[in-house]
């Protein structure tokens, strides 16, 4: 009988504008974190934005899913797959996702969350809003 794979657990998960891997060193910078989206109008698109991600305490490979969901209605509004592998259960994998559009049907707040093998590891909350008028412009 084979052994059950580890399920890893879930370090970080940060929005933000753009994930940086030094390739010499293999350390990561983290640019632009954020936890709130302004947009004109909605329906509305976020233009390039990433997703960092770390596991650890997993062993073998493993298909990651990420979802962006509305959290009134837990209705998916993007998602995306892929496989990542811990060789060791104190390896840390630090995974990147670039994201060229996140649709924002509505205002309101939103979860990312983060499964291995199907399994949700956890996730974050953030908020859409509309943004406000700037303020002693002619014409408002």
């Amino acid at each position: 009988m084979a052994a059950e794979k580890r399920k890893p657990e879930l370090l970080a998960i940060i929005l933000c504008d753009q994930v940086i891997k030094d390739l010499h060193t293999q350390k990561v910078t983290i640019v632009g974190s954020f936890s709130r989206i302004f947009a004109r109008k909605f329906p509305a698109m976020h233009n390039h934005c990433a997703i960092y991600v770390a596991l650890t305490d997993g062993q073998g490979t493993y298909e990651g899913e990420f979802r962006f969901v509305f959290a009134e209605t837990d209705e998916t509004v993007f998602a995306a797959k892929g496989e990542f592998k811990l060789d060791d259960p104190l390896q840390v994998a630090e995974l990147n996702f670039t994201i060229a559009a996140l649709p924002l049907p509505r205002p309101g707040t939103y979860r990312i969350e983060f499964y291995a093998d199907g399994e949700r590891l956890g996730g974050r909350r953030f908020v859409a809003e509309p943004a406000q008028k700037e303020v002693g412009r002619a014409g408002d």
